[in-house]
């Protein structure tokens, strides 16, 4: 009996101020005298005691764990299909074509796989242009000539013949209007003349 009777004075003892309510209390909500020091469960899960705060007012001293919310998924990333056959050939040839617009002849197999590895994936055919422009090779060739002269010149050593009257004069404006001579390459080089006269497969996209 005894041992029973000491049991209940420290369960007792241990759920003195804390105290479960009927009614809902909300944290900074004034409360009642009965109710100082008194600890509680808000009505959003908040532990809160009834302390003089500018008044005698539920405080919040300890708040409950949030729900744990999971992260967003990330979108699925997509690795794009590899380059069909078909647009790898076209690929092929357009460096064939730029080589031999450049140079005025083929390209060396290990160049010829170099480039052609790396256009459309590292590098825009732009960007392989205006470093063949760069090479001692085409400036040796063409960097001494003001835009006419190198339009003319591009004119027989690419297409093998004399420039057009309407050809000529568009060549020379662009490049008068700031284009680079990289850019003008491409236009030849690409051109469906030089397609048909170099036997190759059209541009990718053509």
């Amino acid at each position: 009996m005894r041992k029973t009777v000491a049991l209940l004075v420290v369960v007792t003892s241990l759920l003195v101020g804390f105290s479960t309510r009927a009614e809902a209390v909300k944290a900074g909500q004034f409360c009642k005298k009965a109710d100082r020091g008194t600890t509680t469960t808000a009505d959003n899960g908040d532990i809160v005691t009834c302390l003089d705060s500018g008044g005698w007012r539920w405080v919040v001293t300890g708040a409950t764990t949030p729900p744990a919310t999971n992260p967003p998924t990330p979108p699925p990333t997509t690795t794009p299909p590899p380059p069909s056959q078909d647009v790898l050939a076209r690929r092929l040839d357009t460096i064939r074509r730029l080589y031999r617009a450049y140079f005025l002849r083929d390209a060396e197999p290990v160049g010829l796989a170099y480039w052609r590895d790396a256009f459309g994936i590292r590098m825009t055919l732009i960007q392989i242009s205006d470093f063949f422009a760069q090479s001692k090779e085409f400036q040796n060739r063409y960097g001494s000539l003001d835009s006419a002269g190198f339009v003319d010149l591009i004119y027989r050593n690419v297409l093998g013949r004399a420039a057009d009257p309407g050809g000529r004069t568009h060549w020379i404006g662009v490049l008068d209007a700031g284009r680079n001579r990289g850019a003008v390459m491409i236009g030849f080089s690409e051109s469906a003349e030089f397609v048909r006269k170099t036997g190759t497969l059209p541009p990718e996209g053509a």
